[in-house]
Parts: structure tokens; C-alpha cells; sequence
């Protein structure tokens, strides 16, 4: 709990660079509409992403990107402990 917690407070500065650099250039904007639609504002924080990532990956109908993706996810998250 506490991990969430500091994953909801950790704002992200640079967005682009930040999702660049861990799910590739091609990904940064299927993660922000995929966070958009599904919670209806824009990523600002780890948790953001996160939950950006696992949203995006149940529609992949590879299992094994599909687990690679929530796998970097729960990577993102350790970042705020």
C-alpha cells in the first residue's frame, strides 16, 4: 500500500523522455491515449503510468509482450519506494 501510495505522489517531470526511454519512442503515444480513455485525464504521476501500461497490455494478443509490459510496469512503481 505504501508503494502506491508513493507511486500517486510522484509526479513525473518529463513524460515523453520518461516513457521513451523505458517502452520505446513508438509506445509514448498509445500509453497516453490508452491512459486518456481510460481515466479520462492525462499520465502525471508513476502510478499513472503504470496503470497506462497495464491498461495498454491487455489489449496486446501476444501473452508474452503482454507479460513483458506489466513486468516493466511493476518497475515503474518501485521507482517511488
Amino acid at each position: 500500500m505504501a508503494a502506491i501510495e508513493a507511486a500517486k505522489k510522484a509526479k513525473i517531470e518529463e513524460l515523453d523522455s520518461f516513457l521513451a526511454q523505458r517502452f520505446g519512442k513508438r509506445m509514448v503515444a498509445d500509453l497516453k491515449e490508452t491512459h486518456q480513455i481510460e481515466e479520462h485525464r492525462p499520465i502525471e504521476t508513476l502510478y499513472d503510468v503504470t496503470t497506462a501500461v497495464t491498461a495498454f497490455a491487455r489489449g496486446l494478443p501476444n501473452n508474452d509482450r503482454r507479460i513483458e509490459l506489466e513486468r516493466e510496469a511493476g518497475k515503474v512503481m518501485q521507482l517511488a519506494a
